[in-house]
C-alpha cells in the first residue's frame, strides 16, 4: 500500500510494505519518492529484511531483460558471412556437391562466404550434417575437405586452428564463424 499528502504544495510519500504474515513493514516518514527510499538507505525495517528482498528481485528482473535483450540482439562472428543463394545458385551449389559426395539426396542449411572462401552446411540424410569448404569458385570447384560432428566450448580455439590447417588461405572471420558456428549452432 503507497500513500501520499500535500505538505505546503509538495508532495510526499509514504512507503508500508506488507508482505507476509509476520507484517514486516518498511516505514519512511516524509519522503519524496519511493526511489529516495532506495537510494537514501534511511529506512527502518520491522519483522525481516524487505529491503533485501525488494532489491535482490529488481536484480532478478534487470538480469532476466538484460539476457533476453543482449541474445536477441548479440552479433556473432557470423553476423553478415551468411548469404543468401538464389534459387538458381542453390541448385547448381546442391548438384556440386551432391556430384562429389556421390549421393542423390542433399540439403543446404546455410552458406557462409567471406572474400574467395566458402563454407556449405549440409544435411545428406544418410549421415549427420557436415560442413563442405571450399576456395574459389563452390559452383564449380571440388571441395577442398569436409568436416562433420559436434564439439565443446572448450575446443573453440582448436576448431578454429583445424580449419586454418586443412583450408589453405581461408580468412581469419570465417576461421572464426566456423569454430563459433560447430559449437553454438542450433538445428
Amino acid at each position: 500500500m503507497r500513500s501520499h499528502w500535500d505538505v505546503e504544495n509538495k508532495l510526499y510519500w509514504r512507503l508500508d510494505v506488507a508482505m507476509n504474515e509476520d507484517d514486516c513493514r518498511i516505514r519512511r516518514g516524509n519522503v519524496k519518492s519511493f526511489f529516495e527510499i532506495i537510494k537514501s538507505g534511511q529506512y527502518e525495517i520491522w519483522g525481516c529484511e524487505i529491503m533485501r528482498w525488494i532489491r535482490i528481485n529488481i536484480l532478478k528482473c534487470t538480469l532476466v531483460f538484460c539476457l533476453a535483450c543482449g541474445f536477441s540482439f548479440a552479433k556473432t562472428p557470423c553476423t553478415n558471412m551468411s548469404d543468401k543463394l538464389s534459387a538458381a545458385q542453390r541448385d547448381s551449389l546442391q548438384n556440386n556437391i551432391k556430384r562429389q559426395l556421390k549421393t542423390e539426396r542433399l540439403n543446404i542449411l546455410e552458406f557462409f562466404k567471406e572474400q574467395n572462401s566458402s563454407i556449405v552446411y549440409i544435411e545428406t540424410y544418410g549421415a549427420d550434417e557436415a560442413f563442405v569448404f571450399y576456395s574459389g569458385d563452390e559452383f564449380k570447384d571440388d571441395f577442398i575437405t569436409i568436416w562433420s560432428g559436434a564439439a565443446e566450448i572448450s575446443e573453440e580455439k582448436n576448431i578454429e586452428k583445424w580449419v586454418k590447417d586443412h583450408v589453405p588461405y581461408i580468412p581469419d572471420r570465417l576461421a572464426r564463424c566456423f569454430a563459433w558456428y560447430t559449437i553454438y549452432r542450433h538445428d
